[in-house]
């Protein structure tokens, strides 16, 4: 299967990922921070992409895209661009849960024991947009929660070591750096691969995927910062 992978939940970050099983087989991917818009980060990426391999839309079986929680503007813009790439070219579609595709970026270099793994999106309004998985288990819902609160979550638990990832750390180390009773590992450059939005496809078999872009929604776990701060 030919894949094509879209992430741009976080507010910076836009990533990709090209997966080809033929003619032959080859993968490629590309990460971009930049002072450039979602959208150009987008084009750049995915163009680029397709020309290093000598390859075009029209190769492509799947497009996998992350349908967050994380930005609203990334949000709208990448799965824009993942429904409009399938529509046209009546290519089969499916999204993820950008923290599991976070969780499962950073898992492959893991070598630790049943560790808490705790992905986090800077959700601004001093919150986070986080999950809480053993491994890749996810052990939580999506959650919208403030650093303070997640503290009291993670306590609770019974893992020794924690691994926190995601920009949302940037912001927040002073709430994670120390928890009593635990080895805690931070990891704030932590991004989406584009690879691990392939592998992740790859799993699945084809017949699950769905040709309705339709079907493919936006996680938002509350209103706009713009909406919160009207209402304020």
């Amino acid at each position: 299967m030919n894949i094509l992978g879209i992430d741009t939940s976080f507010l910076a970050d836009t990533s990709i990922g090209l997966s080809f099983q033929s003619p032959e087989a080859c993968e490629l991917e590309i990460h971009v921070r930049a002072p450039l818009s979602q959208e150009e980060k987008l084009l750049y990426s995915v163009n680029s992409g397709l020309d290093i391999l000598k390859k075009s839309l029209q190769d492509i079986d799947l497009i996998a895209v992350g349908i967050g929680p994380g930005s609203f503007t990334g949000l709208r813009i990448g799965i824009a661009a993942a429904k409009s790439i399938a529509w046209a070219l009546k290519k089969r579609i499916t999204g993820f849960s950008s923290l599991d595709l976070l969780v499962n970026s950073i898992l492959p270099a893991l070598s630790i024991s049943k560790p808490l793994i705790v992905p986090l999106i800077d959700a601004r309004l001093s919150r986070v947009f986080t999950a809480l998985f053993e491994d890749h288990k996810r052990i939580t819902g999506d959650l919208d929660i403030e650093p303070a609160e997640l503290v009291k979550m993670i306590r609770k638990q019974k893992n020794k070591t924690a691994i926190f990832l995601g920009d949302g750390l940037t912001k927040y180390t002073n709430y994670f750096k120390n928890i009593s009773g635990r080895n805690c590992i931070l990891i704030p450059d932590a991004v989406i691969s584009g690879s691990s939005i392939c592998k992740m496809a790859n799993k699945l078999p084809i017949d699950e995927y769905d040709f309705n872009p339709d079907s493919i929604v936006p996680v938002y776990l509350r209103k706009s910062e713009a909406e919160v701060r009207n209402i304020g």
